[in-house]
């Protein structure tokens, strides 16, 4: 039998026998050799004896240590495993080369020796680490196990970051967990907030809160340039400080303040001429709005009611209805038809026949209408006025709401009760009691709805107009018109002879808004989706609007808050920003 042991990894080859060593781990001054065997030219199985000797040369006498002898070795299928002990101090950096013999376990013949010798330059020298060496000694791959002393940081490489020098990460830092409380953190996307206490004008930093603590004199906090805040970060300001706080803009920057309660109907300007006006509604935005004359035409702005262009014909106006982008307006007049826009009031089609039309909405689309005649029925279209169809009996039908999607309607009757729909005017429901009703308005969703009725309080129903209740904070005025946000939380009331009252929080309390008129006869108001825009008219003076949909743009435009206010800003882009929280008393310039 001839036996051949291969070695790919040490390329030796004798006669007989040839030897592959796979890999090799130090354990002390110990390492594991594992290799294949193979007998007649294929792997060798059973017991053999193996003596190993290392040398200082591939062909010297010397020896360096050994021979250290194996013995059984067990081998399957080829593959066999030992564990080499030469002793320590043997691997001390100088060449070493290492003689194998084999022969069968048990036999007394010769060992069949492996030509020529192995030198060892890889795991074996793991052993060296035991030792004293130095760092500047070792070259290639090292196994940490055992390594002891300091390794100078002038030899480690520029990758590895470290505690004393400033590093700059241009990868991703993943961790399970940061400990710590982020001090000294800035320019965190989402994250690393940190509130702190200030007492002067304050340059703001991305995703920080300010707490104002001065007493005397308002503290000015400039919002952090466009170029240094992500889209998505905040800012937060709160005052405990008796002054309270001003948040200044860059010359880039506005502020979208239409979602802040306190900021509805503070400051009016009045617009147009001195007319007959009759009507008033609003776009969602109220960035168009449409205006109707009792005896006059339609007009309409596409600018929140700065400039107003005459639209229609002259008739006698009594109510108007807009989509939620204001490209669909809906307009009835006493004794005429109804008339319906698709281009914001550039063109106007006479549907219906001619009644005393009373009023008239539209849902947020423009494509569900209902409208109510005096003295007539309620009449519904589904496709944006093209046809109608009669409903309900025949009462003094003086005016109606209904929800964004249209399908609740309420209308009301003077001298009578108010009326609800569910299913966009198909069947109704009396409601209420019996009062002089002449104005109704509803929610987007249709459940918060109010009435007015002359000489009486207000009144609210937060269930869809299943029961209704006073508006006990309401006072008791010669109401006309009355008019609601989509969320319900703004309303407007205006009274004639007198003046507009608002309410922010769903008509619990009302105030009088000293900026616009306090002696007119007003007919009409409205308030748009967002609560940005109140407009209202009279029937004996001007439009009088109310709309800041953003602050000032630039360095002229600000916010300001009083003592325990607060309000947190986020950043969408482009300089711009929107409230997304505010408690307390906030005011935009």
């Amino acid at each position: 039998m001839q036996l051949s042991l291969f070695c790919p990894r040490f390329v030796a080859v004798v006669c007989l026998l040839t030897l592959a060593c796979t890999n090799g781990f130090a354990q002390g001054s110990a390492f594991t050799y594992q290799g294949n065997l193979q007998a007649d030219g294929a792997p060798a199985n059973g017991q053999f004896e193996m003596r190993f000797t290392l040398h200082d040369g591939p062909t010297s006498s010397t020896v360096v240590a050994g021979p250290v002898t194996v013995a059984p070795v067990e081998v399957s299928n080829g593959l066999f495993t030992v564990q080499l002990d030469f002793g320590s101090g043997v691997f001390n950096g100088a060449a070493r080369w290492l003689e194998i013999g084999v022969r069968r376990y048990g036999e007394t013949n010769s060992y069949a020796a492996l030509s020529p010798r192995q030198q060892l330059t890889a795991a074996p020298y793991a052993i060296r680490a035991l030792g004293a060496l130095t760092a500047s000694n070792i070259t290639g791959s090292v196994y940490t196990t055992n390594l002891v002393g300091t390794i100078p940081d002038a030899l480690l490489s520029p990758n590895v970051a470290l505690l004393n020098r400033s590093v700059t990460f241009t990868g991703t830092v993943a961790a399970q967990a940061f400990v710590g409380n982020g001090a000294g953190l800035t320019n965190l996307p989402g994250g690393g907030f940190r509130t702190v206490p200030i007492g002067s004008a304050t340059q703001a930093q991305p995703n920080t809160g300010y707490l104002v603590t001065n007493d005397s004199v308002p503290v000015a906090i400039t919002l952090p340039a466009s170029g240094t805040i992500r889209v998505g970060e905040t800012i937060r300001v709160s005052a405990s400080g008796a002054a309270g706080w001003v948040i200044r803009q860059n010359s880039d920057q506005v502020i979208y303040i239409g979602t802040l309660l306190n900021t509805v109907g503070l400051r009016w300007t009045a617009r147009d001429a001195n007319r007959n006006w009759r009507a008033v509604a609003s776009s969602a935005d109220g960035q168009t709005l449409v205006a109707a004359v009792y005896g006059g035409q339609v007009y309409v702005s596409t600018n929140y009611g700065v400039s107003w262009t005459a639209r229609s014909v002259t008739r006698n106006w009594q109510a108007v209805a807009s989509s939620a982008d204001g490209r669909k307006l809906v307009a009835v007049a006493v004794g005429s038809q109804i008339y319906t826009s698709t281009d914001a009031g550039i063109t106007w089609t006479a549907r219906e026949n001619n009644r005393n039309w009373s009023g008239v909405a539209s849902s947020l689309d423009g494509v569900n209408l209902v409208a109510t005649v005096n003295g007539g029925q309620i009449y519904t279209s589904y496709n944006s006025g093209q046809s109608w169809t009669a409903r309900e009996s025949s009462r003094a039908w003086v005016a109606v709401a209904c929800s964004a999607n249209g399908s609740n309607v309420i209308a009301a009757v003077y001298g009578g009760q108010i009326y609800v729909s569910t299913n966009a005017g198909v069947s109704w429901t009396a409601r209420g009691a019996y009062r002089n009703w002449v104005a109704v308005a509803c929610s987007a969703d249709g459940s918060k709805l109010i009435g007015a009725v002359p000489g009486d309080t207000l009144y609210l129903s937060v269930d869809g107009g299943v029961s209704w209740a006073q508006a006990a904070a309401s006072p008791l005025m010669q109401w006309t018109a009355v008019a609601s946000s989509a969320d319900g939380a703004r309303l407007a009331a205006v009274y004639s002879p007198g003046g507009i009252y608002v309410s922010t929080d769903s008509g619990n309390s009302w105030t009088l808004r000293s900026g616009a008129p306090t002696e007119l006869a007003w007919t009409g108001v409205t308030v748009s989706g967002d609560g940005s825009t109140i407009a209202a008219v009279p029937s004996n003076g001007q439009i009088y609007v109310s709309s800041q949909a953003t602050t000032t743009p630039g360095t002229a435009g600000y916010i300001a808050g009083m003592r325990l206010s607060a309000i947190e800003l986020q950043y969408i882009g482009n300089g711009q920003f929107i409230p997304i929280s505010c408690i307390g008393t906030v005011t935009a310039y």
